[in-house]
C-alpha cells in the first residue's frame, strides 16, 4: 500500500493525537529545561546587580577568553586559577567544572574577552546561532527544518547554558547530508566539530565509508590548519598544558561516583541527571567504572561497525541513513549531557521531515532531552541510550517502508488503526 493509501486510512485519532502529545509535552519540556532562566527572569527588577542565571557553562568560556588574551593562556586548563578568576569577574553561584576543551576551541572564546559579561554573552548566542542556521542552510535543509532545529529543548537549553554543541551538532548533521553531494564541504564542516568533538565522532568514519577521500583530505587539511593557527596564536605550551592537566580534569570527570547516593549525604550537585551515555548509564545500574567502560567501549565499537556498513550499502536512503548515523553517534562518547543532544533533536526532525508526518514517537524524542534530566532524578538510572535504541528502531522500520515502497515513497506514512508506530 503507498503512503497516501495509509494516510487516508489512518483512524483522525493518530492523526490528532501526536499534536495534542506535543501541546502537552511541549510547554512542560521547556518549562523543565528553561527553569533556571525562568526563575531568574521572575527575580529580574530585584537584583541589583544583575547576575547570571544558575545553571550555566558561559563564565566558563569567558573566562577562557581571558586566558586566551594573556601571554600564559594555557593556565585555562589549571583549575584553580580558572575558578579564581571566574569568582572575581562573574557575581552569583559558581560552578566548580574545569575547562577541558580542546585547545582550537580558544580561537573562538578569545573573540568575545573584549566585552563585559552580559555584551559578551549576547555576542556569543546571536553568533553561534546565527552559525548554525547557515551551516544547516548551506546544508540546503529547508527553512521549517532549521527553525525547529534551533526552536526545540535541546537547543533552547545549550543556547541558555552559552554552550557550543549547537555549532558543532550542526557541523556533523551538515558533513553528513553533504558527504555525497559536496564532499570537501563535508570534509569541511565534519573538521569544524573539533571544537567540541564527542558527539560528532563518527563523521571521518562515515566520509571514509563513503571512499570520499575529496571529504578526507578537505578535513584533514581543516584541522591541520586550525590546530596550526592554535600553535602560531598561543604557542606550544597552550598544547602541553591541555595535554598535562586537560585531559587529566577530563578523565577525573569519568571517575565521580554515580549512582548519586555514592557522594555521601551532604551532596548537592546533580550532574548525573543531565548524563546521555551507555558509560553513564551502566555506572547508574550500579556497575564499577571498569565493567561500566567495557560496555561503552563495547557500544562504541558496535555503532562504529554499523556506521560503517551503513555508508558502504547503496540501497539505504539518504536522510534516514543520515538520522540512523546521528543516533549512532550519541552510543560512541562516554562523556555528554543534555546539551549535547541538539544533533540528536535533528536527527528526529530528519525522520519527520523525510516521513512527511507527525508522530507521537516524534513528540517523545523531541521532548525527552527537555525531561530527561527530571526522570534521571525520579527513577534514579540514566536510560537515555535506551532511547536511543527505540530511535535507532524507529528510523529502521521507516527504512524498511520505503525499501518496500522501491524508493518511490513521498507521501506521509501514518499507519493505520491501532498499528500507529510511537
Amino acid at each position: 500500500m503507498s503512503g497516501a493509501g495509509m494516510s487516508e486510512n489512518a483512524a483522525p485519532r493518530h492523526r490528532l493525537l501526536p499534536y495534542i502529545m506535543l501541546g502537552v509535552l511541549g510547554p512542560l519540556s521547556f518549562i523543565v529545561v528553561l527553569w533556571p532562566f525562568i526563575w531568574w527572569l521572575a527575580h529580574f527588577s530585584a537584583m541589583n546587580p544583575i547576575i547570571p542565571w544558575r545553571i550555566n557553562d558561559f563564565p566558563m568560556f569567558w573566562a577562557s577568553g581571558h586566558f586566551a588574551a594573556s601571554l600564559t593562556p594555557g593556565r585555562v586548563y589549571t583549575r584553580p586559577l580558572l575558578l579564581v578568576w571566574e569568582y572575581r569577574h562573574v557575581l552569583g553561584y559558581h560552578h566548580t567544572d574545569p575547562f577541558v576543551y580542546p585547545p582550537p576551541t580558544l580561537l573562538l572564546t578569545r573573540l568575545i574577552d573584549f566585552s563585559g559579561y552580559w555584551r559578551a554573552y549576547l555576542l556569543w548566542t546571536i553568533a553561534l546561532t546565527t552559525l548554525s542556521v547557515l551551516i544547516l542552510r548551506i546544508a540546503h535543509l529547508p527553512w521549517i527544518v532549521i527553525g525547529f532545529a534551533i526552536l526545540n529543548p535541546a537547543s533552547f537549553f545549550t543556547l541558555m547554558l552559552g554552550q557550543i554543541s549547537l555549532l558543532t551538532g550542526c557541523c556533523f548533521v551538515a558533513s553528513l547530508l553533504l558527504i555525497d553531494r559536496a564532499p570537501i564541504r563535508s570534509g569541511v564542516f565534519s573538521a569544524l566539530t573539533l571544537f567540541k568533538p564527542q558527539i560528532a565522532l563518527l563523521g571521518p568514519l562515515a566520509i571514509l565509508a563513503r571512499n570520499n577521500w575529496r571529504g578526507v583530505v578537505a578535513g584533514l587539511v581543516v584541522v591541520g590548519t586550525i590546530c596550526l593557527l592554535t600553535w602560531v596564536i598561543f604557542g606550544s605550551s597552550l598544547w602541553l598544558a591541555y595535554v598535562n592537566h586537560g585531559l587529566q580534569s577530563s578523565h577525573k570527570l569519568l571517575d565521580l561516583p554515580y549512582p548519586r547516593p555514592a557522594f555521601g549525604p551532604n551532596y548537592r550537585g546533580g550532574y548525573e541527571y543531565a548524563e546521555i551515555s551507555v558509560f553513564y548509564m551502566l555506572r547508574s545500574f550500579g556497575l564499577k567504572i571498569s565493567s561500566a567502560m567495557i560496555g561503552q567501549t563495547l557500544s562504541a565499537l558496535g555503532a562504529s561497525m554499523l556506521c560503517w556498513r551503513l555508508w558502504r550499502r547503496e540501497d539505504i536512503d539518504p536522510t534516514i541513513r543520515v538520522a540512523i548515523t546521528i543516533f549512532l553517534g550519541v552510543l560512541v562518547t562516554p562523556y555528554g549531557f543534555i546539551q549535547d543532544l541538539s544533533a540528536f533533536s535533528l536527527g528526529v526532525l530528519l525522520l519527520i521531515w523525510r516521513r512527511g508526518t507527525l508522530e507521537v514517537g516524534d513528540v517523545i524524542l523531541l521532548m525527552w532531552p527537555g525531561t530527561l534530566g527530571l526522570i534521571s532524578q525520579i527513577i534514579g538510572a540514566t536510560i537515555t541510550p535506551l532511547v536511543i535504541a527505540w530511535a535507532l528502531l524507529r528510523a529502521h522500520r521507516l527504512q524498511q517502508f520505503v525499501s518496500i515502497s522501491n524508493g518511490d515513497y513521498d507521501a506521509p506514512i501514518v499507519l493505520k488503526g491501532d498499528h500507529a508506530d510511537i
